[in-house]
């Protein structure tokens, strides 16, 4: 096992620039950064309580779903400073944020019209831009490597 304290742990994912694992520890408000090379842990202590997987941007914050003033959010969040801050103006609650591959889009669910539908935006932040319609779901979502 690479690192022993990842058991029980939930939300993971890789740092864009490879190399580093990010994880939460089950039952608690802090992340864990884990460098494979050194073997070394660094915990960051989460300001806001993740309602999805926060995934780590080049630039070194994390993109997070979070509740926010009562409503669903997707927001920058900087482990540095915890910083914390909305980058979707959408009217309804969107949530369960994908990355593209290039690091430049979103794509993530909004709930509207007792549907669920996928929507894009940049990274940047921005209105998200509606991509489907209709009552079927549109979970799980995911970029293709190209």
């Amino acid at each position: 096992r690479v690192d022993a304290d990842a058991a029980g742990s939930w939300l993971t994912n890789w740092h864009p620039a490879g190399g580093k694992l990010h994880y939460l520890r089950t039952g608690s408000r802090a992340l864990v950064e884990f460098d494979l090379a050194t073997r070394q842990k660094k915990t960051l202590p989460l300001s806001i309580p993740p309602l999805s997987s926060p995934r780590t941007l080049m630039e070194g914050d994390m993109l997070m779903h979070a509740l926010r003033d009562g409503r669903l959010r997707i927001g920058r969040w900087n482990p540095a400073t915890g910083v914390w801050k909305a980058i979707e103006t959408g009217p309804e609650p969107v949530g369960f944020p994908s990355i593209s591959p290039d690091g430049k889009w979103i794509t993530a669910e909004r709930m509207s019209d007792a549907a669920t539908h996928l929507v894009v935006f940049p990274v940047e932040g921005g209105r998200p831009a509606q991509l489907t319609s209709g009552s079927e779901l549109s979970w799980p979502h995911s970029w293709a490597p190209d």
